[in-house]
Formats: structure tokens, C-alpha cells, sequence
């Protein structure tokens, strides 16, 4: 069992309803909740407070207490240092579970050993529900993402604009 539970954001459709990731997402956090894996889940990301509606609509037996909200993080690292700073070090938290799907935990692990270098984590997968060509796209997307947050963790000036014009610049050179 884990403390606390960040479950990562995804896309949401402009009717504020969420994509199908992020859906699994949120369903694989709330069947933490009702086994008993975890006391809290926090939604993490801008689409946190759809989420949290996503939840209560849908599970309406679950407690909307131990239903929480990040809500502003616009990156899995934003994500990551906001929910270590507003949920787990206030509380003291120390047993953490993480929610995403498999294709996305490289990159958390990578930002979370970071954050979270001392820390119990725990990992638990959401399905993805998506055809094998589909989260093929993602895995290539990812692994761009992982080097391009691999350096703006390991070197002080990767949020700079000249840091940032280059990783777009490797991006765009990636996926030719």
C-alpha cells in the first residue's frame, strides 16, 4: 500500500471530457482508492479538475475527500515537482504511487528519481485501450520526451529559450 497517489494527466477534448487514456488513468486511481492500495489520489496536470469530475461522476461511492487536484502542472515534470511540493513534503508522505501507462513510465521514473530520489515509489498501470499503431506513435513521441527532459533535469540552463529552441529543433529532426 501507498500514502498518496499522483495520477498523470492527459489529453482533454474541447467538451472538457477526456481522452481515453486519460480516462484509464483516472479509473486505474480510483480502483487503487477502493482497494485500499491508496488513501489519496491527486490528479495531476491541468486536466486534474475534468478529471476529478470524470471521477466523482463515474464512482460516485468514492469519497470526493480523497480525491485531490495538482491542476497546474503543463508537463510531467511541472506535474511531478508541483505534486511533491504541494501533497507529498506538506504531509511528509513518503510511500508513493505513480498512474500512467506502461509507454509513459521511463520518462516518470526518470523525472521521479530526480524529485524523488529517497522515496518508496510503487507504479501501477492504466490500461491503454488504444490499436498497436497508436501506441507505437506514442512510444516514438516518448522517446523523444525522455531526452529532451533527461537534459532539462541534468543541465541548469534546460529551461533556458536557446535550450528550448533546441530541443524543438531536435524534435522536429526526430520525428522526420
Amino acid at each position: 500500500m501507498v500514502e498518496i497517489t499522483g495520477v498523470h494527466g492527459a489529453g482533454v477534448f474541447p467538451d472538457r471530457t477526456l481522452e481515453p487514456i486519460c480516462a484509464k488513468r483516472v479509473e486505474k486511481g480510483i480502483e487503487l482508492l477502493k482497494n485500499k492500495e491508496t488513501e489519496v489520489v491527486v490528479m495531476l496536470g491541468t486536466p486534474g479538475p475534468y478529471m476529478r469530475l470524470y471521477a466523482i461522476k463515474k464512482f460516485p461511492y468514492v469519497s470526493k475527500s480523497k480525491i485531490l487536484v495538482e491542476g497546474k502542472g503543463r508537463s510531467t515534470i511541472e506535474e511531478t515537482k508541483n505534486f511533491k511540493e504541494n501533497f507529498v513534503q506538506p504531509y511528509g508522505y513518503n510511500k508513493i504511487g505513480k498512474v500512467s501507462q506502461t509507454w509513459h513510465f521511463p520518462r516518470i521514473k526518470l523525472i521521479d528519481s530526480f524529485y524523488f530520489p529517497s522515496f518508496k515509489l510503487e507504479y501501477f498501470e492504466a490500461e491503454d485501450g488504444r490499436n498497436e499503431n497508436e501506441i507505437r506513435k506514442s512510444i516514438v513521441k516518448e522517446k523523444f520526451a525522455y531526452v529532451r527532459d533527461y537534459f532539462r533535469l541534468k543541465i541548469p540552463f534546460g529551461t533556458s529559450s536557446k535550450m528550448e529552441l533546441l530541443l524543438e529543433l531536435t524534435e522536429k529532426l526526430y520525428t522526420i
